[in-house]
């Protein structure tokens, strides 16, 4: 079968998905399986499929979701997004159930603000979100009277022990002297105490306070459009989400509600691979030779892969695939040998 004729296969099948994701109709999992095994078998294409099951099927306001498909050359044919909300203490109380039974997969909540801000609603909103299933993620609200670090301290140990399902993301709305380097002092410390990825949460307009020196980091970005993903290119490399209104109705929320869909790249990566520092030459380190003592430093890996690499500057080792917990371990397990986590 010839490539186009195939791309046009896939995206009919994927369509009458989408139509019934649309319709909030249940769809078999079976008819799921199938069309992924069909992707699979043909051997040129890339399939993704992330969700959640329940009860056997799978439906637009039961499930989180998504689906792409990309072709040889990486170019994406067809997503499907999820729908999201985010949410603080201006929205009143909130009945979860009714906003998950309108559709909803994903919500944001605001965390804290400045060093000593923490929103109100904070605890009930996770607590409620969570109990629902709803995936949940936090936010702070970055401002300049107060040292970024402590800002980031403060961020973290609110969401710490809550179940990041998104990454967490930094407000950047309100423009003083030195914005930039705050910005980039939040993100340097929360990322030191954390390890955690974060992403940068700011308005269409509002880019132009910024610079390409943070265009790697995950964008949600805000433009009151009402036309989900219909945004002009700007530095950022990585477009993870879109609030395109701030006047949505939503069941559960009396008030107005942020409108907000999102891709795959929201998602908290739950595994991960530590890499090390150079490590010390010679026998058990003690500088004796120029090579690595390797049976020593496989002593701090207990039941892991590890592989060695090297440059001219020395050798390191990165671990197997992790999870998230693990990777945290060995962070404390080699203290000065530990580099990064990937």
């Amino acid at each position: 079968m010839e490539q186009n004729k195939i791309n046009r296969k896939i995206l009919e099948i994927l369509n009458n998905i989408y139509k019934k994701l649309i319709l909030k109709s249940s769809i078999i999992v079976d008819e799921l399986k199938t069309f992924t095994e069909m992707i699979l078998s043909l051997h040129t294409v890339k399939f993704i499929i992330l969700t959640d099951y329940y009860k056997g099927s799978i439906s637009k306001s039961r499930c989180f979701y998504y689906i792409k498909i990309t072709n040889k050359r990486g170019v994406v044919e067809r997503m499907v997004y999820m729908k999201g909300i985010d949410v603080s203490n201006h929205n009143g109380s909130i009945n979860f159930g009714q906003v998950k039974d309108s559709g909803i997969e994903a919500v944001y909540i605001k965390a804290t603000e400045g060093t000593t801000f923490k929103d109100r609603c904070l605890e009930v909103n996770y607590s409620n979100a969570h109990c629902e299933g709803l995936k949940t993620g936090f936010y702070h609200f970055l401002v300049g009277t107060s040292e970024p670090e402590t800002q980031a301290n403060s961020f973290y140990n609110a969401i710490k022990d809550k179940a990041n399902d998104l990454i967490p993301m930094l407000d950047v709305e309100s423009n003083f002297d030195g914005l930039m380097d705050f910005v980039l002092r939040f993100i340097a410390k929360f990322k030191e105490i954390s390890n955690m990825q974060i992403g940068i949460y700011t308005y269409t307009s509002f880019t132009d306070n910024l610079d390409d020196r943070i265009a790697g980091y995950p964008l949600w970005e805000a433009n009151y459009n009402n036309n989900p993903w219909k945004l002009n290119s700007n530095f950022f490399a990585n477009r993870v989400g879109h609030q395109y209104s701030e006047t949505g109705c939503v069941n559960g929320i009396d008030t107005d509600c942020d409108m907000n869909e999102f891709n795959d790249g929201i998602i908290n990566k739950t595994n991960g691979y530590v890499r090390t520092n150079y490590l010390p030459i010679g026998y058990r380190g003690d500088g004796s030779f120029a090579g690595v003592d390797m049976e020593y430093v496989q002593e701090y890996f207990e039941d892991i892969r590890i592989y060695a690499n090297s440059n001219e500057k020395g050798i390191w080792v990165e671990t197997q695939n992790l999870p998230m917990s693990k990777c945290l371990e060995l962070k404390d397990t080699l203290g000065c040998w530990f580099y990064e986590i990937k």
